[in-house]
This record gives structure tokens, sequence and C-alpha cells, in this order.
């Protein structure tokens, strides 16, 4: 005999759980709209540039950051932080201050350059350039592919070239 499915639970108290999945899913739909709808929020530090009257690129005071983080003012290395505020404290109290020409070696760390543009801000710079990064474009204008180190996985090369020290060989793997 089969039961009848239409006879009630021989407990008829209310069940003490709730069904969750379709709490979950709505969830998880309203999330997804979160995410997809807010706007991406960019880590930028805002500089307020303003145009220097009379000031050309020859006069122009040039500060970099080399690889290791140290700043250059003028080809002269700074020791610290607070001869840079110096130099820019300085430079703000001209009465036509020359343009501020900024360039960072691509290699170093982040955190230096932006002290550099933090202190700019903080001194308020009036006229401020971000130079050389024509290096980091080729000729059409794209940025160029990242240098390949040896040993790095290249088209045309196959697995078996780069266990060997001396790359591809075409009487081994038949890769010229």
């Amino acid at each position: 005999m089969t039961p009848d499915l239409f006879e009630g639970d021989p407990d008829p108290r209310p069940l003490g759980e709730m069904n969750t999945t379709p709490l979950i899913d709505v969830l998880l739909v309203l999330l997804i709209m979160i995410i997809v709808t807010l706007p991406v929020l960019p880590h930028l530090t805002p500089l307020g540039l303003r145009a220097a009257p009379g000031a050309s690129a020859s006069d122009a005071v040039r500060v970099w950051v080399d690889e290791t983080g140290t700043v250059f003012w003028q080809g002269e290395a700074l020791p610290d932080r607070a001869s840079l505020d110096a130099h820019l404290a300085a430079l703000v109290a001209q009465p036509h201050p020359p343009p501020l020409h900024f360039d960072a070696d691509g290699r170093g760390a982040f955190a230096p350059v932006m002290a550099v543009l933090a202190a700019v801000q903080r001194h308020g710079v009036p006229s401020f350039a971000v130079t050389g990064t024509e290096r980091f474009l080729d000729r059409g204008g794209r940025r160029p592919a990242p240098p390949q180190e040896p040993g790095a996985i290249t088209p045309g090369r196959s697995p078996a070239a780069l266990r060997s020290s001396s790359g591809p060989r075409a009487d081994r793997d038949g890769v010229p």
C-alpha cells in the first residue's frame, strides 16, 4: 500500500526552521547589483595645478626619485624628507617660481613617489609636470611588452625548452 500523500503530518506543530535558500539568492543578487553599479574609486592624490606665469621648461626645477627611493633635487641627493620640504618651501616663496618637473624610476617603490607628490601638494607648488612618461610608450603610443627574463615563457618556446639553460634547441624540441 502506498501512503496517502495528502494525509497530514502526525505532528501538527509548526516547523521551527525556515528555508533560507530564497533569502540567500536574493542577497546574492543584491550584492551583485551593488558591485556592478558602484563606481570604481581610484586611488588618486588630487593636485590643484595652476600655470606659472612666464616660466619656461629651461628654467624648470627637476626632481626625481631613483630605484632605491632616494629623492634628487636638481641632481643633488636629498638626505631626508625635511630637506625636500625646505626646498619646496623656498621654491614656493619665490615671486615667480619656476615649474617643477618630476620623474621617477619605474622600477622603484611607489611609497617614495607618493611622498614627493603629497609634499608638492602640501606646499601648493604653482606649476608641476610629470616628465619621462614617454619611455613607457612605444612608437605607436602603446605600452611596450615587459622585458623578458631568461627562462620566461614566450610564444614559440616549448616547456621543454624552458627546462634547458641554453634556451630552445631545434635538434631537441623542434623549436628554432
